[in-house]
């Protein structure tokens, strides 16, 4: 079939058409058409497919109410949850008054613009994206322009080819700017202070240097030169290999989607996603590419849409917007009918047609706008350069100092000492001697190891911010399912009417033998014809009828004939679990025992569609009724509620009793609901009788019986769920109702009347690891809460089995409640006195500083307490001040927002908190914490808000998290602590003498370098390496703002502990070699400055000084090997935390960089042609050794302060300690 194009009057092809090669290809992306012919494309602007088949959809039964305003005439709520620096949001604002702006001149042709590059891009997009009209296009007309059916999806074919035609639906990468990469690469870190040294030291050697240049000064800057390229290949491989880390771990986080292909639903990659695609959306999904919407969910109150979307990743305006499957503005960004990719549904279902993938999507377009590279530096890369900085400020004091005492002083007195190039050197060996060069390269290096260990543990951590973050967590907020559960719901219990109950097993039990004795036995009562409900209740009383299959040691034959009569009920309950239900079976693996079925839909509807599917067919039922209206399942509500009506008469017997089925008729309409029994009583009224399956009307002492089973249930580690029914005769609904209308009439009738058909018990066990767990996180002083939605009975519980409460009668404590709070004034500022205060209980409030906030503490432990969401809409200040000392917390029946209030309660007095969840309900409370951990199989909503993803769904990877974390912060730690007191302090003082003092520079600038950038960065890299310490998980968290990277305890340890050893010996062992030698100190060295004593030789005397400079050097490179060593743990002993023969613990990287730093040595040294031109000399054997024996002395006194540190906590080396 072809249709002509009224712009160009050509005729188009489309899919499916016999044509000549040669006429040419129909697809999206070429000329774009009209709506009235086929036009619009999913692409820029492009041709769209149709089929010429006779289109058999038809849409289902849903209405949606017009949106009351569009996106570009409402008013705008304040930005609160997108980061002002993303520059998505601006771009897309301003293209969308553009394309309005655009709409209203489409003739005009697009000018030539002497702007830049990006702006003509940018004009060609919004004219693209003016010429779509998906969303004018009916939602029929697009699935035949896009050659697919509504209740059949693509076909295997169609996919295949529009695979091949379009590609995956993956953005293209973007540009690289390689000139800038490429001299990042030189000029980051210290590049830049080695590039200028490396050219001041050439001009030292000439021409200032003439008439007889050093050899050692063109040698050294001939080594700054190469080091420095030496550091840019280094950055190179980093940046790859980070790359290379970084991108392995996303390909472990893929999305999927639900859509609809060759007539049945399945999960697909989204990046598999092709225009065409029936596309399935609930909560919590995220769109992966633009999507007409065809249905709509409506909310429970207004009738208007229920389906929302987030799309504040593109608008950055966190208000979630009503979907519609109409058009409600010209403007294709602005109209509700269109969803862009990468946007969220927060709330509702929906289904739509997928109309763009890739880069011709709305997302794709902007962001080759603006996919400029992120900038900037993290927390701890910030702290790390301010340090760099103060360093580099004293280091140019010290370098004004030098050349103010060289010109004030030693020019004049001292000509000969220090000339013009000798200034130059001394001032580069201050810049050497100052600048921790090897410490970028071990940030780096620390940072991507980190990255990879968390990767290899299936930790996906979105940014360094996180791993900084982890080591400060004082308080875990935790969801319960699938979190702490193991999110496999299983049905295990059943009340039919709410009376009797039974497990799943004699549940089936019992309607196998009933229908097997159908057509024997008189299974109920004639009803009352005229309705559902019969008058009064001649049965046996409510005890009697509890006694069911839980009585111990019940025959399972009297049980079974007990029920015989009930198995209508049973049919009604199965009926309801199946038909109230968004859950749907995964064709694909309909094959596999029940169990192993896959089930698209949320673990609740998993669990009860499997408990109906046990007791009977779904699909022979579900096939017999049709859905006219959905309310899905959504944590204000707490209910579900279907309309249905009867599509084959074989669906009666499925789901009505008898005398009830006899007169249902085509067009009334079964009302259904699911939900939280505490939520719906008000609206029941009657109880399936489980002896009759008639509806009987509820008296007192069965609402008694329904509670006692709730409570009973829940107390027992059951989530509880009520199903009931109502029956609507088409007479009493108004004629002719519209859609909306009739969406409203439902939900009101949905609030009285209804038939209580019974409960189930589902049961979703604690993962096996949690106690353990819990118990580790509480020893490394993080406190755990659950936050879950559950009712608090059946919370309470579970958290008592995961561990998280502790109290009970059994240890004598009392778990409180809301009373238990002390009520004080209205805020914590108003009811603070100086003074202790009484609380209403007794307890005694005194304030407390935290962090440089006041709070309340009670002086009386408090262990455990559980509360309701309600509850906490009621708690001022001074409660909120007592409920965060608690340790053990459970939040039960909490909404979205009471979540997200907890948060941000717990975080505003001053507590570092952490959050996991997985599902959308989640999504803004991982958000607004500080460390917000999704479950890998999580929504996408809430892996898109977390900072960390947990990939193997195990709440146990959050103890591998924090110890990640605590391990990174103390490695870098270990790392400065070991570069500072040879790379700085010990080279400093050679330098500082030698002007002062007149003493020979006794450490040559050759050999500093040597330290700074070979010796010691590989030992600091080998330290990245270090396992975490057994006490690390023992330790309270770190503190922000008080326990910072470098603080004044590790410089004491490093520069006036180890760095004043090792430079003292270091002195000792080069003046005592001289002094052997013949060269005393105070005859021929101190305040010198140059000139010898007559009996002393020249030559001899440089000679000795070469090997003095050698010997400082062996000196310091030897005691390194073991503050190497000591700086490997902080409190352990090393007896404690072995290098070697330990597989935990052991680090062979250590061993392999002192065997580097001995090559060094010997290379630099004993190469006859480096001694010629360098000046360095061998040194005496015994010089090997007596350093050894100084670093064993290092190493013994770290190990009498550590074990001081661990027998006395609180004594002064434990205070002091770094």
């Amino acid at each position: 079939m072809a249709v002509p194009n009224k712009k160009t009057g050509d005729r188009i092809y489309f899919e499916g058409d016999v044509v000549d090669e040669e006429a040419g290809k129909a697809g999206i992306g070429g000329t774009t058409g009209t709506p009235a012919t086929g036009g619009g494309g999913a692409g820029s602007g492009g041709i769209t497919i149709v089929d010429d088949r006779p289109s058999n959809a038809s849409r289902p039964a849903l209405r949606r109410e017009r949106s009351s305003g569009s996106l570009s005439i409402r008013p705008h709520p304040r930005r609160n949850s997108i980061d002002a620096a993303a520059a998505l949001p601006i771009q897309y604002r301003t293209l969308s008054i553009d394309v309005d702006e655009y709409a209203q001149k489409q003739s005009a042709p697009l000018k030539k613009d002497k702007r830049d590059k990006k702006d003509r891009h940018e004009k060609k997009m919004v004219a693209d994206l003016a010429d779509l009209h998906w969303h004018t296009t009916p939602a029929e007309e697009v699935a035949m322009q896009l050659s697919t059916s509504l209740k059949t999806g693509l076909s295997s074919d169609q996919v295949t080819r529009r695979l091949a035609q379009y590609g995956k639906n993956v953005p293209s990468p973007p540009p690289t700017h390689r000139t800038r990469q490429v001299l990042g690469y030189f000029f980051k870190g210290f590049g830049p202070v080695l590039l200028v040294a490396s050219v001041l030291v050439f001009i030292a050697w000439k021409p200032l240097g003439n008439p007889n240049p050093a050899l050692a000064n063109l040698a050294l800057a001939i080594v700054l030169a190469a080091i420095f390229a030496i550091q840019a290949l280094f950055n190179m491989w980093q940046d790859w290999s980070s790359a290379r880390v970084m991108s392995s771990i996303q390909t472990m986080l893929a999305d999927a989607s639900l859509v609809l292909r060759d007539g049945s639903i399945t999960s697909v990659a989204a990046d598999q996603v092709v225009p065409g695609d029936v596309l399935m959306i609930k909560a919590g999904n995220k769109l992966p590419a633009d999507v007409r919407f065809v249905d709509v969910s409506s909310s429970s109150s207004s009738g208007a849409s229920d389906t929302k979307f987030d799309r504040s990743i593109l608008t950055g305006e966190s208000v979630p917007l009503a979907a519609t499957a109409h058009s409600t503005d010209d403007n294709y960004l602005e109209t509700r009918c269109i969803g862009l990719q990468g946007t969220h549904c927060v709330s509702g279902t929906c289904t739509g047609i997928v109309v763009a993938t890739g880069d011709s999507t709305v997302f794709g377009r902007i962001a080759r706008l603006t996919n400029e590279p992120k900038t900037g530096m993290t927390t701890l890369e910030r702290e790390i350069f301010n340090f760099v900085a103060i360093v580099c400020c004293i280091m140019v004091s010290v370098i004004v100092l030098v050349i103010i005492i060289w010109a004030a002083w030693l020019r004049k007195d001292h000509p000969e000492w220090i000339t013009v190039a000798g200034l130059i050197v001394s001032a580069v060996s201050v810049a050497v001697a100052f600048v921790p060069e090897g410490l970028p390269v071990a940030l780096t290096a620390s940072m991507t190891i980190s990255a990879n260990m968390m990767r290899k543990n299936r930790i996906l951590c979105k940014s360094l911010r996180t791993v900084e973050t982890l080591g400060s967590v004082s308080i875990i907020c935790s969801d319960k399912t699938g979190t702490l559960t193991q999110n496999k719901m299983v049905v295990t219990e059943c009340a039919v009417g709410g009376k009797r109950t039974m497990t799943t097993d004699e549940a089936r039990d019992a309607l196998v033998l009933q229908r097997a004795d159908r057509h024997t036995r008189s299974l109920s009562p004639e009803p009352d014809v005229d309705g559902d409900v019969l008058a009064g209740d001649d049965d046996v009383d409510v005890d009697a009828r509890h006694a069911n299959a839980d009585s111990a040691g019940a025959d399972l034959t009297d049980q079974l004939l007990a029920f015989e009569r009930g198995a209508p009920a049973l049919d009604q309950l199965r009926a309801v679990a199946a038909l109230c239900n968004d859950g749907q079976f995964d064709a694909a693996t309909r094959h596999l025992p029940l169990a192993e079925q896959t089930i698209h839909g949320d673990a609740t509807d998993q669990a009860v569609l499997r408990f109906s599917e046990r007791l009977g067919p779904v699909a022979e039922l579900r096939a017999n009724w049709s859905t006219k209206y959905t309310l899905p399942f959504n944590s204000k509500n707490k209910y579900m509620i279907r309309a249905l009506s009867l599509a084959q008469k074989e669906g009666l017997a499925l789901a009505l009793p008898t005398g009830l089925a006899s007169v249902f008729q085509p067009n009334d309409v079964l009302l259904t609901i699911k939900g939280a029994p505490e939520i719906l009583p008000d609206r029941v009224q009657y109880y399936v009788n489980p002896s009759t399956g008639v509806a009987v009307e509820m008296d007192a002492a069965t609402r008694a019986g329904v509670s006692a089973i709730k409570d009973n249930w829940s107390a027992h580690d059951r989530r509880v769920i009520l199903l009931a029914r109502k029956t609507l005769s088409a007479a009493t609904l108004a004629p002719g109702l519209s859609s909306a209308a009739f969406e409203e009439e439902m939900q009101r009738q949905a609030r009285t009347g209804m038939t209580l058909v019974g409960l189930v018990g589902i049961v979703d066990p604690p993962r096996p690891e949690i106690p353990d767990v819990v118990n580790t996180l509480r020893r490394a002083g993080i406190r755990i809460f659950m936050v879950t939605g559950d009712f608090a009975l059946t919370a309470q519980a579970i958290a008592a089995e995961c561990g998280i409460i502790t109290a009970s009668a059994e240890t004598g404590t009392k778990v409180d409640s809301v009373a238990d709070l002390p009520r004080g004034g209205g805020t914590a500022a108003s009811a603070a006195p100086a003074a202790a205060a009484e609380t209403d209980d007794g307890d005694v409030t005194t304030p407390k500083k935290a962090f440089g906030k006041e709070r309340f503490v009670l002086e009386t432990t408090r262990k455990a307490i559980v509360l309701s969401g309600p509850e906490l809409l009621s708690l001022n200040e001074t409660q909120w001040d007592a409920l965060a000392q608690y340790e053990e917390i459970v939040f039960a029946r909490t909404t979205p927002e009471q979540k997200l209030r907890i948060v941000r309660e717990l975080r505003g007095r001053s507590y570092i908190v952490g959050m996991t969840g997985d599902g959308v309900n989640d999504a803004p409370s991982l958000r607004a914490a500080d460390i917000g951990m999704a479950m890998g199989s999580g929504s996408d909503m809430a892996r898109e808000a977390a900072d960390m993803v947990l990939l193997d769904n195990s709440f146990s990877s959050v103890v591998e998290a924090l110890r990640f974390g605590r391990m990174m912060f103390d490695n870098l730690k270990k790392t400065i602590a070991y570069l500072l007191p040879a790379g700085t302090f010990s080279e400093f003082w050679p330098v500082i003498t030698n002007v002062v003092f007149g003493i020979p520079q006794i450490l040559s600038s050759f050999l500093m370098i040597i330290i700074c950038l070979f010796t010691d960065p590989m030992a600091s890299i080998a330290l990245a390496y270090e396992a975490p310490e057994a006490d690390v998980l023992t330790r309270p968290p770190r503190l922000p703002g008080k326990d910072r990277l470098v603080d004044w305890k590790l410089l004491l340890q490093a520069y006036w502990v180890t760095g004043t050893i090792e430079t003292v010996t270091s002195f000792t062992m080069a003046y005592w070699y001289l002094q052997r030698s013949g060269i005393p100190f105070f005859g021929a060295i101190w305040f010198r400055f140059g000139s010898l004593p007559d009996n002393i030789d020249p030559d001899y005397y440089a000679e000795k000084l070469n090997i003095a400079s050698s010997i400082y050097f062996v000196n310091l490179v030897v005691m390194q090997w073991f503050n190497l060593l000591a700086m490997r743990t902080r409190r352990l002993s090393i007896f404690q935390h072995p290098p070697l023969f330990n597989k935990r613990t052991q680090n062979l990287y250590l061993f392999a960089a002192i065997g580097f730093a001995v090559v060094m040595v010997i290379f630099w040294l004993y190469v006859p042609k480096f001694q010629t031109v360098l000046g360095n000399m061998p040194v005496p054997v015994e010089h090997w050794f007596l350093p050894m024996a100084f670093g064993m002395g290092i190493l013994l006194l770290d190990e009498a302060r550590k074990f001081c540190v661990r027998r006395w906590p609180n004594g002064f080396l434990a205070r002091i300690a770094w």
